[in-house]
């Protein structure tokens, strides 16, 4: 018992370091052990029940899996004294809430079919038959760091008949009647087989510092616009101030509705990550987009110029998608926000240059109505 608190304690903490990675369109490689217990059934059980499983799991998307099961679970009773010996498999549909966190709950339904076996049952013959079940979960991932999870589960499993505790009775499952039930209690981990399927999903979670309040580098802001001014200047920050006002509280002017090159949403080389700066950027860019919604957008992402064509064409159209997604995390219809790469082939600046490039590595919106 006391190794098993240990253990979970070492989870908790692990999975406090980092948000989780996910995987979309892979597989995972699960195992574990189980504690199966009578709940709905005529008889009474006894703390010495056990099993393991092996899963194998398709993930369809960030929060919706498809998970292939095997299992062995031996279940006790007493008064009657009966061993219930079970051998089965099927498939089970998995929901998770916020797959980004390090602490994930999920919630699953499915379906299994089983061989049952009775032995050293007191008032009924020794048996063996075959059988399904209707199985409602509910557990939690805990990250463990790229490709692993540690798992844990409840699941409430209703059986086709009543003859699975090897008495007859009144008592039954969720689905009412007489048919029996059980629950399982289950540890285990998780094993992703292809890890180059790791969604862009999560990614604006990168740039925010965890559990500390996000610091915007003004100086580095100021550095690029001086540098990119045709004469040096002090950043009037209490006019920006009143920029980003006038555009939330009135409708886009004619010249905001042409194209915004928004100076600070710039990645780092070869990245697609939101830079901490570039949040206050695109939270008023938000604010004008929700203010007006007839406000058609083209997210254009671009790179400097090192690497291929091909593969800065690639990397401009994560990093629009990129910005897309935050969009509409906070409230922006995505039938409205579209996305083009055009990679290295629009620099604003000259790429002979460390600052130039840096310049190109950019967002733009193409606004229509």
């Amino acid at each position: 018992m006391k190794r098993l608190v240990f253990l979970i304690c070492v989870v908790l903490f692990a999975s406090t370091m980092s948000y989780s990675q996910v995987y979309i369109q892979s597989w995972g490689l699960g195992f574990g052990f189980l504690y199966p217990r009578y709940i709905a059934a005529d008889v009474t059980p006894t703390d010495f029940s056990y099993g393991g499983y092996l899963t194998l799991q398709y993930e369809y998307g960030e929060h919706v899996g498809l998970r292939f099961k095997g299992y062995y679970a031996s279940l006790k009773s007493e008064k009657p004294e009966i061993i219930t010996n079970l051998l089965g498999g099927g498939a089970d549909l998995m929901y998770s809430f916020v797959p980004c966190e390090p602490v994930s709950p999920y919630v699953g339904f499915g379906f299994n079919g089983f061989t049952a076996s009775l032995q050293k049952a007191t008032a009924v013959r020794n048996k063996t038959y075959y059988a399904y079940q209707l199985n409602l979960l509910g557990g939690v991932n805990w990250s463990l760091g790229d490709g692993a999870k540690f798992k844990t589960e409840i699941g409430y499993h209703t059986v086709s008949e009543d003859q699975f505790d090897g008495v007859t009775g009144p008592l039954g499952g969720f689905l009412g009647g007489n048919q029996d039930a059980y629950m399982s209690f289950e540890v285990g981990f998780l094993f992703y087989l292809n890890l180059d399927q790791a969604s862009k999903f999560c990614d604006i979670y990168k740039g925010i510092p965890k559990y500390t309040p996000t610091i915007v580098d003004y100086s580095r802001i100021e550095k690029i616009v001086k540098q990119n001014s045709y004469k040096p200047t002090t950043i009037d920050y209490d006019k920006i101030e009143e920029i980003i006002k006038r555009y939330t509280e009135q409708a886009a002017t004619e010249e905001t509705k042409k194209n915004w090159v928004l100076i600070g949403v710039n990645f780092e080389f070869g990245k697609s990550s939101l830079s901490p700066e570039a949040f206050p950027i695109l939270f008023n860019a938000v604010s004008v987009l929700l203010m007006n919604p007839s406000l058609q957008v083209d997210i254009q992402g671009h790179t400097d110029n090192i690497g291929t064509p091909e593969s800065n064409r690639k990397l401009s159209i994560v990093r629009g998608e990129t910005v897309k997604r935050f969009l509409i995390s906070k409230g922006v219809n995505p039938s409205r926000l579209t996305v083009t790469g055009f990679g290295d082939t629009q620099p604003l600046l000259d790429n002979n240059t460390e600052e130039g490039r840096t310049m190109n590595r950019r967002i733009e919106f193409k606004v229509t109505e």
